[in-house]
C-alpha cells in the first residue's frame, strides 16, 4: 500500500508599496498518513515550514495593491492543500 499524506499550509505576507515582500508567515497543520496512521509533528513540520519560507525568500518583487491610484502595502493570505502519494 502506498504511503499517503495530506496537509494544509497557510501563507501570509505583505507586498509593500515599493513591491518588496515582508512579514512572511507560514503555518502548517493537519499532516497525516492515511495508511500508516503516522501523525507528523514537531521537527518534521518545522522543517517543512522552513523550506516553504525559503521558497518565498526567492520572490523578489510583486505588484502592490492600489488605493486612490496610489500603490499601498497589501497583506496577502492564502491556503494551499497538499496531497502526497508515494
Amino acid at each position: 500500500m502506498p504511503n499517503c499524506a495530506a496537509f494544509q499550509v497557510y501563507i501570509s505576507f505583505v507586498v509593500e508599496a515599493d513591491s518588496t515582500i515582508t512579514n512572511t508567515k507560514v503555518y502548517v497543520e493537519s499532516v497525516y498518513s492515511k495508511y500508516k496512521g503516522i501523525l507528523h509533528h514537531g521537527n518534521e513540520l518545522l522543517e517543512l515550514q522552513t523550506k516553504i519560507e525559503r521558497g518565498f525568500e526567492t520572490l523578489t518583487r510583486m505588484i502592490p495593491g492600489k488605493q486612490n491610484n496610489k500603490e499601498v502595502a497589501t497583506r496577502v493570505f492564502f491556503p494551499i492543500h497538499f496531497d502526497m502519494n508515494d
